[in-house]
């Protein structure tokens, strides 16, 4: 009996002679209790949900299997004692650092890494693909893209806001990366194969949208190496959809907060593939890298009754009114206001997260009026506008920036010292973003502050 050919491109397909038994147990160990069935069914409701999940697909070759579930085919397939042999339909080769680094430019940046950081690209390089857990301020965009330098593919980099885009341009023009292209954002969705010395930023929202449009799909074969940031996102359809359109050799995800509160934490290693390396905050603080922040909690006294918010058509809590009636609290808002301007008087840099664009705004209208250099940032300025305000808080000119969750991720402001977390409620992986936005090394910087506001009622477990 010949070998079973097992294709490895985009996904893994097992061909449909593999023995059923094989099978069997690949379809046991790839269906997942459904989460979104779960969290219906706590709330008494009735669910339209499926009670599981499965990622083992039929399709024409046989079945299809998510690209980081290769190991558990391999270990099933010899555990049965199934000969199979390995296509690879990958594009891109192997490539080792030893090699690039013969190349002084990229020797170069290699010896301007940091330990931890060196330890984590060969990581990268040698594993081919899966995810890093690496906190905020520890530098994932710069030596993600030293990572790329490495491998020397056709590099494509996954996005989904307008300030990562940039984040990344501006980290490879630095590296002396000068065929840079962009994708969404306002930069057109221009879709061409990409090259060697090539690197494509894109929003992978666009790309989703324009699957179906000329080159679009010919642009995701051609990478050899594929980049997700952010990569805690993958699990939701919009960036899974692309990802496992895209065959590149190389398949890496970035994050500092890989648990999802949704429960669909187990599909990022099934798309992006196993950790590959994880370094904890209290190293980067043992090296001096990062600042632990000390954590005020402040009690607001404001209490949200559960009985104040149910929308009596559904019988559920409605947590977006709870969170527009804490936001238009006077009280709360003058609260927030009193610790921006201690912390101005005291000569801090201060980052105050709230949940509406409106509030961002109030807030820092009122500490204008008593004399703070205040401003707001938020989606729903333009990038331009965005960008001249980070600068103008780099440069002094404002000592308080109100922002929403736009600040969760990409914000670039090692200088932030306190931080004002008025955000009602608040996922762990978001709160983990947030406060890392403070612990950056910086000159002259005071030891980071943390004013968390604790609501009563429906947000005090939060």
């Amino acid at each position: 009996m010949n070998p079973l050919n097992i294709l490895v491109g985009s996904n893994v397909l097992v061909p449909s002679t593999a023995p059923n038994s094989c099978i069997m147990r690949l379809r046991a160990n790839l269906t997942y209790q459904n989460p979104s069935y779960v969290k219906v069914k706590k709330l008494g409701m009735n669910s339209r949900y499926s009670k599981t999940v499965c990622f083992l697909k039929p399709c024409d070759y046989g079945w299809s299997i998510p690209r980081g579930a290769i190991s558990l085919v391999c270990s099933i397939l010899e555990d049965e004692g199934v000969d199979y042999t390995i296509t690879k339909m990958v594009t891109g080769g192997k490539s080792t650092i030893s090699e690039r680094i013969k190349e002084e430019r990229v020797a170069a940046i290699y010896r301007s890494l940091r330990r931890y950081q060196k330890e984590c690209v060969k990581a990268l390089v040698n594993g081919v693909q899966g995810h890093v857990i690496l906190p905020c301020g520890s530098g994932k965009t710069y030596l993600a893209a030293a990572a790329a330098l490495m491998v020397d593919e056709p590099t494509i980099v996954f996005v989904h806001t307008e300030d990562l885009m940039y984040q990344w341009k501006d980290t490879f023009t630095a590296m002396g990366v000068d065929q840079i292209g962009l994708i969404g954002g306002g930069n057109g969705s221009s879709f061409m194969p990409i090259s060697k010395g090539q690197v494509y930023i894109c929003m992978i929202q666009t790309m989703e949208r324009n699957l179906s449009a000329d080159g679009c799909v010919e642009m995701l074969n051609s990478a050899g190496c594929a980049i997700l940031d952010e990569a805690h996102h993958c699990p939701a359809e919009t960036f899974s959809k692309v990802i496992q359109l895209c065959p590149a050799r190389y398949r890496w995800g970035l994050t500092a907060t890989p648990d999802r509160s949704d429960g669909f934490t187990f599909l990022i290693p099934l798309i992006i593939g196993n950790s590959l390396y994880q370094i904890d905050t209290t190293r980067l603080v043992e090296e001096g890298y990062l600042v632990v922040p000390k954590i005020i909690p402040v009690d607001t006294g404001i209490k949200i009754e559960f009985s104040s918010i149910i929308n009596k058509k559904t019988g559920r809590a409605d947590i977006v009114k709870a969170t527009s009636l804490l936001s238009a609290n006077f009280k709360r808002n003058r609260s927030i206001v009193q610790i921006c301007m201690r912390a101005s008087d005291a000569g801090r840099k201060t980052l105050v997260i709230v949940p509406r664009v409106e509030q961002a705004k109030l807030i820092s209208n009122m500490l204008k009026h008593m004399g703070c250099k205040s401003v707001a940032i938020t989606s729903k300025a333009k990038r331009d506008q965005r960008k001249l305000v980070i600068e103008g808080f780099r440069s002094g000119k404002y000592d308080v920036l109100c922002a929403t969750q736009l600040a969760d991720e990409g914000l670039d402001l090692p200088i932030l010292d306190t931080l004002v977390q008025a955000s009602a409620g608040s996922a762990e992986g978001r709160a983990i973003q947030r406060v890392g936005r403070i612990m950056r090394v910086h000159k002259g910087k005071k030891k980071p502050v943390v004013f968390d506001l604790v609501d009563r009622g429906v947000f005090i477990k939060q």
